[in-house]
């Protein structure tokens, strides 16, 4: 989808296929894409803060309210 700001496309991706956490991300642009691609082939430490704080997306996940 083309977001109505930023004019770039949003990448959706549904959370939960492992059963483990369920939920939607949602990385946006080219530069969102590489970064998704680069964490599913674990090219790069995806939870570092340098990385994080650079990420072009956003992420919602359903949880018991106890989590």
């Amino acid at each position: 989808m083309d977001h109505p700001i930023w004019h770039e496309l949003a990448y959706c991706v549904a959370l939960g296929g492992s059963g483990m956490e369920f939920g939607l991300s949602v990385y946006l642009g080219d530069e969102g894409l590489r970064h998704y691609l680069r964490v599913t082939q674990f090219e790069d430490d995806f939870c570092s803060p340098d990385l994080l704080d650079t990420i072009k997306a956003s992420s919602a996940q359903l949880a018991d309210r106890n989590q």
